[in-house]
């Protein structure tokens, strides 16, 4: 079994991606992970429950795949919707990492960065880019001062949860709360 490195891709060429409203998605038209970011970068900067999530990934890989790419992808391992929602929360966890050698970077880089929560995802847009100094890992910077998805003490919270503790300022922000 090989391992993911992404070392060893050659990064998609801008003229190959695809664009959402203004958004370009660097991902293979047609793949799981394009189908993905086209549904939460469609619904951008708001939250989008994981039910409601499984429906537009299906619908974007079915535009650009084709039905038998989703239902070769769907219904390859898992025989429910139940195992396509898990491999959909955890291509979307895979996407909230940071670090030059995550998935997560090629969004960064365009000032977006996917938010997860126990209840459903957001892709956050409209960041800036903010290259590290030192030893500090890069950081993407959003017009309300937020930035790259905070976690308390590494618990997961609910999309309302989250918007409650950052939002009346019951958390200050510190380096190692930082998703790494």
């Amino acid at each position: 079994m090989k391992k993911y490195s992404p070392q060893k891709f050659k990064r998609l060429s801008d003229e190959r991606m695809t664009f959402i409203g203004e958004i370009q998605i660097p991902a293979t038209p047609g793949s799981f992970c394009h189908a993905i970011l086209c549904s939460l970068v469609d619904n951008k900067n708001k939250f989008v429950t994981w039910n409601r999530l499984l429906k537009l990934v299906e619908e974007y890989m079915v535009m650009f795949g084709g039905e038998k790419s989703w239902k070769k992808f769907s219904f390859a391992k898992s025989k429910n919707l139940d195992g396509v929602l898990k491999k959909i929360k955890t291509n979307i966890h895979s996407l909230t990492r940071t670090g030059k050698n995550n998935q997560g970077y090629k969004l960064h880089e365009r000032g977006i960065a996917i938010y997860y929560f126990k209840d459903g995802a957001m892709a956050r847009t409209g960041g800036k880019y903010i290259p590290a100094k030192g030893r500090k890992s890069y950081d993407v910077r959003f017009h309300d001062g937020t930035g790259i998805q905070l976690r308390f003490r590494g618990k997961l919270l609910s999309y309302r949860e989250y918007k409650d503790f950052v939002g009346n300022n019951w958390y200050e922000e510190s380096e190692e709360d930082i998703i790494i």
